[in-house]
């Protein structure tokens, strides 16, 4: 400065938590370009634990699923292939770097459309990255004609906020999965399962402030059933088992406290 006087920046001297608190309330762009202002400021992004992987970033275009239909010429079709190519590596980056070191992850949330069946086993990959982290909320907005998780047996839902849309658009994708369970978990009013082929076994633990909701299956394989439900004193979950669920071997009813 003119006078003599030396500039100290306080603010990057604060802890990382305190850091990402604040770019808790940027938006994901604004966030991201932090990241230029220092090498501590490139660590603080790097490391903010609400990973926002939406595929509009790297081009509004990229949910188009069929461009040839649509009559964009071919260098523009090969353009949008490669900002594809280049969000999901974005997203394998992403999630590898947080399991590598261990970092936790407050939400993730996932945009993304498949118009290849080349393509979707990279969700695979990323289902079996997310499982590894301690993921408090997540948001998948995929496309269920395009999505496959062929290589998923069991699938762990814990302390996440999950909305009814999101929960069949993974029972629906995951036709392998013998086992599905949602603990603790918020963000819908009622659960279906229904129409599945290979569903063995689903364990169902509401969340402790948890309110009266229907839980309906109506699953031709299903063997095993665990539901929780919440106190005695709050509302009883209304449970639906169809008579489709001939092969049921176990139904297990209690009450958390």
């Amino acid at each position: 400065m003119g006078d003599g006087t030396t500039s100290i920046d306080r603010i990057s001297e604060l802890p990382d938590f305190i850091l990402h608190h604040i770019l808790s309330y940027l938006s994901t762009k604004e966030a991201a370009q932090t990241g230029v202002i220092s090498k501590r400021w490139q660590y603080v992004w790097e490391t903010f634990p609400i990973l926002d992987c939406n595929e509009w970033f790297f081009g509004r275009e990229l949910d188009i699923l069929n461009p040839k239909e649509l009559g964009i010429p071919k260098d523009e079709r090969r353009k949008i292939f490669n900002r594809r190519l280049k969000f999901m590596s974005y997203v394998d980056e992403k999630l590898r770097r947080f399991r590598e070191e261990n970092l936790c992850v407050k939400k993730f949330f996932l945009h993304i459309t498949l118009v290849s069946n080349n393509l979707t086993p990279r969700v695979d990959t990323w289902m079996d990255l997310v499982a590894d982290l301690c993921i408090q909320e997540l948001d998948l907005r995929l496309d269920r004609n395009a999505v496959k998780l062929c290589s998923l047996v069991e699938l762990h839902l814990r302390d996440v906020s999950i909305d009814e849309d999101t929960i069949q658009d993974l029972i629906f994708s995951i036709h392998s999965m013998k086992v599905f369970s949602l603990k603790n978990c918020l963000g819908f009013e009622n659960l279906e399962i229904c129409d599945h082929d290979k569903l063995e076994k689903v364990v169902y633990h509401p969340h402790k402030d948890f309110k009266a909701k229907t839980f309906s299956i109506k699953v031709r394989t299903l063997k095993e059933i665990d539901f929780c439900s919440v106190d005695e004193e709050k509302r009883a979950c209304e449970i639906i088992v169809s008579s489709v669920c001939q092969n049921l071997k176990r139904l297990s009813v209690g009450y958390s406290r």
